[in-house]
């Protein structure tokens, strides 16, 4: 069929010229090399289409190459997908980890405070060098000597922590829902403002969550300089209480309450520390302030009375879990949802299954990091 097709081309190039051009030797030797140039062409052709015809699949061979084809773009596309949203996750839980460090900070100045106040501090009036029992007077509080009285500036640092608090919620209320947050925000809500509010506790309510909030907003200020909010600085503290205006007269009403709180060792104070002290230890998995975690329990141990209120919840057998402690052996009240809960040091709380389950797996996860294998039963014994 190869070979016809040069002859037919032939035939067509020579029905265009007269009969006597056609048949002069010259014409013809012409058309026998075109002849030959169109065989070879044509025999080069067919055997190339046929080579390549061999490199191509047939169409079912095809559509299986186009159903994997798909197929990986798929699992490509979803792999990319779930690593964007991991990364995102990550970034979003360290966007929430960094405006709760900022009420952490705050947070860890109250706290070093408080360990002074219940390392120095008697019980009733007497000397103490940072004169806590002095009544709240705006007029004598110095601008220019910070620690000239230490009990002003541990009010600043109260005003200071409502300030971070307000400011990380109203933050974070525009983010996205993340895991981080939920524990953090349980302890400002379930635990630091009932400590304050309460009325179960010993001795009188320091001030209400609305109060509270009220207060993070009246030292906080718009920094043009940073482009960011945070709390107002000493200098301007000191000028705004020292006005004779409604924001001084707020503001000076409860720095009375705060300081009523911390002129002399007290039970809720020493909650109050322990809970900052938690939410320090908790949010960051590790144990600063320990050794003052411990003093404050002790002080609660000597100076509460019974059936007023727990620490972190009762015992099984309804008993206050800081009547039941041995600091000695570790056994303290601990949020049982708390990374540092470890089972063998349980009170007597009453665990869900769940929770003991996961305690049992982290147990196992620590002890697989540190080579020590030896596994627990359910109420933390060695199996």
């Amino acid at each position: 069929m190869a070979s016809e097709i040069p002859v037919e081309i032939v035939e067509q190039i020579t029905s265009q010229f007269p009969a006597a051009v056609v048949q002069s030797t010259e014409f013809q030797l012409l058309a026998l090399a075109a002849l030959i140039v169109v065989t070879a062409l044509g025999v080069f052709l067919a055997a190339y289409l046929k080579e390549l015809g061999k490199k191509y699949a047939s169409k079912e061979d095809i559509e299986k190459l186009l159903d994997k084809t798909e197929a990986l773009t798929k699992v490509t596309e979803e792999t990319k997908l779930e690593v964007k949203e991991r990364f995102d996750d990550r970034q979003l839980g360290q966007e929430h980890i960094m405006h709760q460090e900022m009420v952490l900070l705050e947070a860890t100045r109250l706290v070093a405070r408080f360990a002074e106040i219940f390392k120095n501090q008697p019980d009733e009036a007497g000397d103490f060098a940072g004169d806590y029992l002095k009544p709240w007077n705006p007029a004598t509080v110095s601008r220019t000597s910070l620690e000239e009285n230490k009990r002003d500036t541990c009010i600043y640092r109260f005003l200071r922590f409502f300030s971070a608090i307000e400011r990380y919620q109203n933050t974070v209320t525009a983010l996205p829902a993340h895991p981080k947050r939920g524990f953090f925000d349980f302890y400002l809500t379930h635990k630091i403002d009932p400590v304050l509010a309460n009325d179960d506790l010993p001795g009188d309510y320091v001030l209400w969550r609305d109060a509270a909030m009220e207060l993070g907003e009246v030292i906080t200020e718009r920094s043009a300089k940073w482009e960011d909010t945070r709390p107002i600085s000493w200098s301007m503290f000191v000028e705004i209480i020292q006005k004779n205006d409604a924001t001084a007269d707020f503001i000076n009403a409860y720095a009375e309450r705060i300081s009523a709180f911390i002129r002399t060792k007290n039970v809720r104070l020493a909650n109050f520390a322990i809970i900052l002290i938690d939410l320090i230890q908790d949010t960051r998995n590790e144990e600063p302030w320990e050794d003052t975690r411990n003093h404050l329990l002790s002080y609660i141990a000597a100076k509460a009375q019974p059936n007023r209120f727990s620490i972190w919840g009762r015992t099984e057998n309804k008993e206050n879990d800081w009547e039941v402690m041995d600091i000695a052996s570790g056994k303290v009240p601990r949020n049982i949802r708390s990374p540092l809960f470890k089972l063998e040091n349980n009170l007597g709380y009453a665990l869900p299954k769940w929770l003991i389950e996961a305690k049992k797996k982290q147990a196992a996860d620590e002890a697989a990091e540190t080579g020590n294998g030896t596994a627990e039963t359910a109420d933390g014994s060695p199996a």
